[in-house]
């Protein structure tokens, strides 16, 4: 129980500083929202074909 609860500190942990790095971009004008999402899709896209093989 122990090595889960750290694993979903760090998971959790990593989502935040995930959220705050999008923020940032999203403010600063470096991507866009919608650039963002694509870009995720299409990354969720690749990475389900390489799952398939």
């Amino acid at each position: 129980m122990f090595i889960f609860k750290i694993h979903v500190e760090i998971t959790y942990s990593s989502m935040i500083q995930h959220e705050a790095l999008l923020n940032l971009f999203f403010a600063k004008g470096i991507i866009t929202k919608e650039e963002y999402l694509e870009e995720v899709k299409r990354v969720s896209l690749e990475l389900q074909g390489r799952r398939a093989k």
